[in-house]
């Protein structure tokens, strides 16, 4: 993270915290201590590490206190799932990404989570191979899914992906 300088209101400066490209900041919300554990670790090489959260409502929290780059988060988790987290976020901050990484495979949830507008979708047996490519991706404003989420659409990796496309 570098820190950069802002002109205040009055004019004065005052330092403004800013992520790099390179360094993307980033948020994870897991709800297993291990696998909350290996995402940080994951990350950590490539990514500044704001926060880690155990739930859907404290990641809304944490989203709005640090307004990272990328935001990292399973889908079934307690008091508030990451979908239910994502759909408040991002009616908040349209811009806001999103990496779901999640052991479900039920192709309707991969369909909703990018939906929802998340941009990655990674499976977390793929997670050690995949998620950082599906952070750049996503910093990049692109779509990503890991491979085993693209085996349970029934796609190939490379064909385009049809989850708007009202086959409910």
């Amino acid at each position: 993270m570098s820190i950069g300088v802002e002109a205040g209101a009055s004019g004065g400066r005052a330092p403004v915290l800013s992520s790099t490209k390179d360094r993307p900041s980033v948020i994870i919300a897991e709800d297993s201590s291990l696998m909350s554990a290996r995402l940080q670790m994951l990350l950590a090489p490539d990514c500044d590490l704001l926060a880690s959260v155990l739930n859907g409502r404290d990641l809304v929290h944490a989203f709005r206190t640090h307004r990272p780059d990328v935001i990292v988060s399973d889908i079934d988790m307690p008091v508030m799932t990451g979908l239910e987290a994502a759909r408040i976020i991002r009616q908040e901050d349209p811009d806001a990404r999103i990496v779901f990484v999640t052991a479900l495979l039920d192709p309707a949830i991969i369909k909703a989570a990018l939906s929802l507008g998340a941009l990655a979708f990674v499976v977390k047996r793929d997670a050690g191979r995949e998620l950082i490519t599906a952070v750049r991706s996503c910093v990049d404003g692109k779509i990503y899914v890991s491979s085993s989420g693209w085996n349970a659409l029934g796609q190939t990796v490379g064909q385009g992906a049809s989850w708007n496309d009202n086959q409910q």
